[in-house]
């Protein structure tokens, strides 16, 4: 596994890395339709793949919309990104699941889980916060 790891490390858009003893990461960088997709796969160290997930860029390099796939590629969830007008910077990921479709009032899909992301006025940093919806 690492000879082939080693090999794939050295084309300029394949990156590799260990991410615990047991696990690999793998990200992939190539050209769609509509931009740029990065393509991200958890490996084991037997050679299995665990997770894949596949984004979709803008421009900028910034994730536009996600897809999440299982062991056996079954899609498992998708996400969205919003952008601040003013500054460009991350306002909010929109997680959906793709096995269990929540649907609102509206027979809209919803998302399962929020992420708004925020400057912290004392330091600058950004915060997260979480708010998991499937159960409201």
């Amino acid at each position: 596994m690492k000879a082939i790891l080693g090999k794939l490390a050295k084309n300029p858009d394949i990156r590799t890395e260990l991410q615990n003893s047991t696990t690999y990461v793998l990200w992939t960088r190539d050209t769609a339709e509509n931009g740029l997709q990065l393509t991200q796969y958890q490996i084991a160290v037997g050679g299995a793949v665990s997770l894949k997930s596949v984004h979709r860029l803008d421009p900028n390099g910034s994730p536009l919309r996600s897809k999440i796939f299982d062991d056996k590629n079954n899609e498992i969830f998708k996400v969205s990104y919003g952008y601040h007008k003013d500054n460009g910077m991350l306002a909010e990921e929109r997680v959906f699941d793709s096995r269990h479709r929540l649907l609102g009032d509206q027979g809209k899909e919803v998302p399962i889980r929020l992420i708004v992301h925020s400057i912290n006025a004392a330091d600058g940093a950004i915060d997260s916060n979480v708010f998991d919806l499937e159960s409201s």
